[in-house]
């Protein structure tokens, strides 16, 4: 199973990374807000995970943090 990434600017609060099973509701999800909202490549959401939530892209999905 693959999964798709996307990045949520949305304020007020701080920006978040979505993880989706599906690429459709994946672009959905990014069309819906375009302004704030942006697709990521799982490498992207590895280093993004790392720098704001300080643990890998496995355990912040295995803990729901993602």
């Amino acid at each position: 199973m693959t999964i798709h990434y996307a990045t949520d600017r949305t304020p007020p609060g701080p920006a978040r990374l979505v993880a989706f099973t599906e690429r459709v509701a994946r672009d959905g999800f990014v069309k819906a807000d375009p302004a704030h909202r942006q697709k990521c490549t799982a490498k992207d959401a590895a280093y993004l995970c790392r720098t704001w939530h300080s643990m890998g892209l496995a355990e912040a999905l295995a803990r729901g943090v993602i």
